[in-house]
């Protein structure tokens, strides 16, 4: 079976070494992470946000085509304005990662982008009460920069062709 976040955290811890963690899940998940990495330094961090879109699967043989939502994020000082933020977490951090997980999905043989679109949104001083859709208990207590990801992919087992 064919398991695309698995696919990503491949990518991400093999061939990205500025990032020092990946997971994915939930929003409750990821409180549960950053509660147990809490002594840990997990920045930059990836996540694939679950649950997958299962109905937009695609299956055909050897490979599984469905959208992804996904984050890069870093930690921030809550003090900092935007324009210190451009320097030291957007252009020192996550844009370098960024651009190496366009470069290093393009080269891998599991994975490719469907139609080569892919879009990326730049939250500043982000932190997680900024969703008015998430439960208060289930806020992840940090505040980041982040690059969220939102893109279709076409994952497989075997090389490309």
């Amino acid at each position: 079976m064919i398991v695309p976040y698995q696919i990503l955290k491949d990518l991400f811890v093999s061939d990205i070494e500025a990032v020092k963690a990946f997971h994915y899940g939930s929003i409750a998940e990821l409180k549960k992470y950053m509660d147990i990495k809490a002594k840990e330094n997990i920045y930059p961090l990836g996540w694939v946000e679950l649950p997958l879109q299962r109905s937009q699967d695609k299956i055909d043989g050897s490979y599984r085509e469905l959208p992804i939502n996904m984050f890069i994020a870093t930690t921030t000082r809550k003090d900092w304005l935007n324009h210190k933020r451009e320097i030291e977490t957007f252009g020192k951090v996550l844009r370098p990662i960024y651009d190496e997980f366009k470069k290093q999905a393009v080269l891998s043989k599991h994975f490719e982008f469907v139609g080569r679109e892919i879009e990326p949104n730049e939250l500043h001083n982000f932190h997680t009460s900024d969703f008015s859709t998430f439960e208060q208990s289930n806020e992840v207590n940090a505040y980041w920069d982040v690059i969220s990801i939102s893109f279709t992919g076409r994952f497989n087992n075997n090389c490309k062709k």
